[in-house]
């Protein structure tokens, strides 16, 4: 007579506290009679699996082991408690377990489709851990053939060659999907290649998985609370998405490790295009990053006339912001900046008009001057009256009005060494001088107006002391 066993889902690696030790395990479980027809109503229902640590080894010594059935997945009031099976003693052998369920268990089996397992374990050292419930499925049960296995619900089984030498490439286990027509969704063959979405994993080949379709990576029982997703790439490489920090994680925990992006032309051989380093340099061109960022060659960022270029040129490298280059920065050999202009004369070369919220103050500390020497009187006079002011407009700007120089009309201690501009500090400084000139004159003037006012306060009290004499005088000849 053939044994059938049914089993529940893997219950995935769930975060426990066995033997003393913070583990992951592992819990690999079905339920086992000794008929083949329906949902036993004499012999014992079996509930079996294995308990193992993180590294899959299989724990071993006596577990006490309860089960519950329960009609909801996180319902926690009797209601939806179905049945109990209470602490059973199980000595574990290799890992593995089996524990009888109690007649009122196999009863709710007959009785209900949809049935989750709730599992609690407690070690020799009194700690107990309740594992997640699972579903147990709407049928759950199946038989075992020669050569086929139809599965109506969930199951978990093992499948093995009757022969030590099978044929190379030859399909070990294969899954069809479909009724009239089956369709091969999954083949393992005898070297442990597996095909998902691909009725032939291709023999010989160095790929252990081939996967035909997409891929859906998601977060496991036991995984820390940030992994949503993690795919392990040999030893060391990784690749997670980061539900807490919203960040998709793909790098190396190998100590100095780079992490490299490779491209290659049709014919052509691979080239190494973008490495970042362990201390998180990218570089783009050059496998060896000096910074934050280290292009080795030109760039372009953004379309368009608002593109932005970097370019090694002559100068010692050129930056143009703009389809139109209205913004150049030049390299360290010439260190010019231009706004409105290609190609600037001077450290800020603007083309337009130039508003500013706050103060523009040009150096003016001795320490930045040389040949310093006052501007005499007669030099400052002499360029502001020759100065000319002028009403005008600016050809790029012919909207507003302007007063001021023409550059080429000024004398030649204010205009500047290309006769294109004029200092306003300039015109400051003689204006000053002149003004200070002026101010001399002023207070030399007010000083003696001050003293001919005080001679003339000095003649009319004279006169009046004289009339009041002239007076007295008449009074004693009359």
């Amino acid at each position: 007579m053939r044994t059938i066993k049914t089993h529940s889902r893997l219950v995935a690696l769930i975060a426990a506290a066995l033997g003393g030790a913070a583990v992951a395990t592992m819990l690999v479980t079905y339920l086992s009679t000794a008929r083949a027809t329906g949902i036993p109503t004499t012999d014992p229902l079996y509930y079996s699996g294995l308990l193992a640590d993180t590294s899959g080894n299989p724990l071993a010594g006596t577990m006490s082991i309860s089960i519950d059935l329960w009609s909801s997945k996180t319902a926690t009031t009797s209601l939806y408690k179905k049945c109990s099976t209470a602490a059973t003693s199980a000595t574990l052998v290799q890992g593995r377990f089996r524990v009888a369920l109690d007649k009122t268990c196999v009863d709710v089996l007959q009785d209900n489709p949809d049935l989750w397992v709730e599992v609690t374990v407690t070690d020799s050292a009194s700690k107990t851990t309740t594992f997640p419930r699972q579903k147990i499925g709407a049928a759950p049960y199946s038989a075992s053939l020669p050569d086929t296995l139809k599965v109506t619900g969930d199951a978990t089984f093992t499948v093995h060659s009757n022969t030590d030498t099978p044929t190379s490439g030859s399909k070990m286990l294969v899954l069809k999907t479909g009724k009239t027509t089956p369709t091969e969704v999954f083949s393992v063959d005898n070297a442990g290649r597996v095909g998902i979405g691909t009725a032939s994993p291709a023999p010989g080949s160095s790929w252990e998985v081939e996967v035909v379709g997409d891929v859906n990576i998601r977060k496991g029982s036991g995984q820390p609370a940030n992994d949503d997703g993690h795919l392990q790439i040999g030893s060391h490489g990784h690749l997670l998405f980061d539900i807490t920090k919203k960040i998709v994680q793909l790098g190396s925990d190998f100590p100095g490790a780079d992490l490299r992006f490779v491209t290659r032309v049709v014919g052509g051989p691979y080239v190494e295009a973008v490495t970042v380093s362990p201390a998180g340099y990218v570089g783009i061109g050059t496998t060896s990053p000096g910074s934050e960022l280290d292009v080795n060659g030109h760039a372009i960022i953004g379309d368009g006339t608002g593109r932005i270029y970097i370019q090694d040129d002559a100068v010692g490298g050129t930056l143009w912001v703009g389809g139109g280059k209205p913004l150049t920065i030049q390299g360290p050999l010439a260190g010019n900046v231009g706004i409105g202009v290609s190609s600037p004369s001077e450290k800020l070369h603007v083309s337009g008009n130039i508003l500013a919220t706050g103060s523009i103050t040009p150096g003016s500390s001795r320490a930045l001057k040389d040949r310093v020497r006052d501007l005499s009187s007669d030099d400052a006079q002499a360029a502001v009256s020759a100065l000319r002011p002028t009403r005008f407009y600016y050809k790029a700007d012919k909207a507003d009005e302007h007063l001021g120089f023409i550059a080429e009309d000024v004398p030649a201690l204010l205009a500047t060494k290309d006769r294109k501009g004029v200092d306003p500090m300039d015109v400051a400084a003689v204006l000053t001088k002149v003004v200070q000139q002026q101010q001399l004159r002023l207070d030399a003037q007010t000083k003696a107006l001050t003293a001919h006012t005080r001679a003339m306060t000095e003649q009319r009290r004279e006169i009046e002391e004289l009339k009041k004499q002239v007076k007295q005088l008449r009074r004693r000849g009359g």
